[in-house]
């Protein structure tokens, strides 16, 4: 059975307003769904002007090869569900005076946001099928913490919860003695920026013994045991979150939910963090003891006293939603859809299409 966790920004959300899919790993996160991902070539030429498709990251080498060319309409294009970055190596077929792709949101951004006003980053959010859960319990213990809904639309719930009561804490003159929480695995970046981190931050004592908590994180993620491993890293304000295997950590956004703050690298992926309460650091260095309680009491002051000074709404997947939504043929109020190929037989998709069924049939033997 789907699950749906719509107060949450997580990949099969932006999935999920796809007219059709390329490449999402079925049967991963134990979901019962049956797609028609398989005949891409017969569906292609179906799809109206202004669907949305929806490509692995990973498969986008294969998309551009074998399925861009047959497409006969313009698209909105979603990328995610991948560690590879986009859109760099492939902005030709967004650039290209006749490119089919009206808009382009992704994940793992490598570009400038100068580069392309086609291209808009999308968060990595949350992997939800493992971490929505241990988030919801820690929800359940504070549920007086909300925010009404954004747009009043049946696309989101009707109140957020919205987690203060680490920054009550903080201003309530309770700070944390040691502020910074390291808590990762060493080997998942192909960078080794997170092996470096650690060998600065948790093996040289001086830090270790004053400011810093290092907490080693073994492989994979325990889902059983996520509401104690959140209990325990909200005890301090800040997260480092480094890039992992991609540009993007799950664990920026983990912190977000849970009144925690991120603190990342200077990066593509900066666009994200505007407006959000995220410390963007150009180098290790910048981590003293001095710069961390000046930002936490600043961060938690702007959160308490100002409460429009971040916009939170960027959390909300209704947020990102209506960007996609309004760049589509899709209308961001309506109920039911139509043409939904993923989730459709072929004679289904197509059936409000001009394609002759002749056409389909000659196209019977490919095979992406």
């Amino acid at each position: 059975m789907e699950k749906h966790y719509s107060e949450f920004i997580c990949p099969q959300n932006f999935r999920n307003l796809a007219d059709w899919i390329f490449g999402w790993p079925n049967g991963v996160f134990d979901e019962k769904i049956e797609t028609t991902t398989t005949n891409g070539y017969h569906l292609a030429p179906c799809l109206p002007s202004g669907s949305i498709i929806y490509v692995k990251t990973d498969y986008l080498d294969t998309f551009f090869h074998s399925i861009y060319p047959y497409l006969t309409n313009r698209f909105v294009l979603i990328t995610a569900q991948g560690d590879a970055s986009a859109p760099e190596k492939f902005l030709s077929y967004l650039h290209h005076i006749d490119s089919k792709i009206i808009h382009w949101f992704g994940q793992n951004a490598d570009i400038e946001s100068s580069k392309s006003d086609r291209f808009t980053p999308i968060p990595i959010g949350l992997n939800c099928f493992e971490m929505a859960n241990g988030i919801r319990h820690i929800y359940q213990q504070n549920p007086n913490h909300t925010l009404p809904s954004i747009f009043g639309g049946q696309d989101e719930p009707q109140q957020y919860v919205h987690l203060l009561d680490v920054t009550h804490k903080i201003l309530n003159g309770h700070p944390a003695k040691q502020l910074l929480l390291v808590n990762f695995q060493r080997l998942t970046d192909p960078t080794g920026i997170r092996s470096r981190i650690w060998k600065i931050l948790c093996d040289q004592q001086q830090y270790t013994s004053t400011f810093v908590v290092c907490i080693d994180k073994p492989d994979g993620v325990n889902i059983s045991g996520l509401p104690a491993i959140y209990t325990r890293n909200r005890r301090y304000p800040f997260w480092l979150s480094p890039r992992g295997n991609g540009l993007d950590c799950h664990r920026t956004w983990e912190a977000l939910y849970l009144d925690a703050i991120p603190i990342v690298w200077n990066s593509t992926l900066n666009p994200l963090y505007v407006d959000l309460p995220i410390i963007i650091l150009n180098d290790w260095s910048e981590l003293t003891e001095q710069f961390l309680r000046s930002k936490l009491n600043e961060i938690a002051t702007n959160k308490i006293k100002n409460p429009s000074f971040y916009r939170f709404d960027k959390l909300r997947f209704s947020y990102w939603r209506r960007l996609i939504l309004n760049k589509s043929r899709h209308s961001v109020t309506a109920t039911k859809r139509e043409n939904y190929c993923w989730r459709a037989k072929i004679s289904e998709c197509c059936k409000n299409t001009k394609i002759k069924r002749t056409e389909r049939k000659n196209k019977k033997n490919f095979n992406p």
